[in-house]
């Protein structure tokens, strides 16, 4: 990473065959999550194959295309909530154990959830 003119050049070395992305292990996706997710409204620390989709309205989707449940942990701007849009549960934010890997102090809040196999959930944050 270096900055250029305004703004930030990131380097990120891949391997040649895509699929081996799937291999890497859940801290090193997760440190390429903060980065590249880093002025999202939210951000996600999830294994391989978990997927979230952003609007611009305070709303996202977690998708898991894994074959077995995925344990996700939402992180959110401090003070922050999130709300399930489908039961319209809010969900409480996790506490004890260590606090979210933030590489930037954006995100302050962590939410725990469990995705189903190839299933999706609709959330937004306030």
């Amino acid at each position: 990473m270096n900055e250029y003119g305004k703004g930030k050049l990131f380097v990120l070395t891949i391997p040649a065959n895509f699929t081996d992305l799937y291999q890497m292990p859940e801290p090193a996706l997760n440190a390429i999550r903060s980065y590249v997710m880093g002025d999202f409204p939210v951000r996600i620390e999830a294994p391989a194959k978990v997927s979230l989709f952003a609007y611009d309205n305070g709303s996202f989707i977690i998708e898991s295309f894994r074959d077995e449940p995925a344990a996700v942990t939402l992180l959110v701007p401090q003070g922050s909530g999130v709300t399930n849009l489908v039961t319209g549960e809010r969900l409480t934010e996790a506490t004890g154990g260590q606090p979210p890997q933030d590489a930037n102090a954006r995100h302050g809040s962590g939410f725990k959830v469990e995705v189903q196999p190839h299933s999706y959930m609709v959330f937004t944050v306030k």
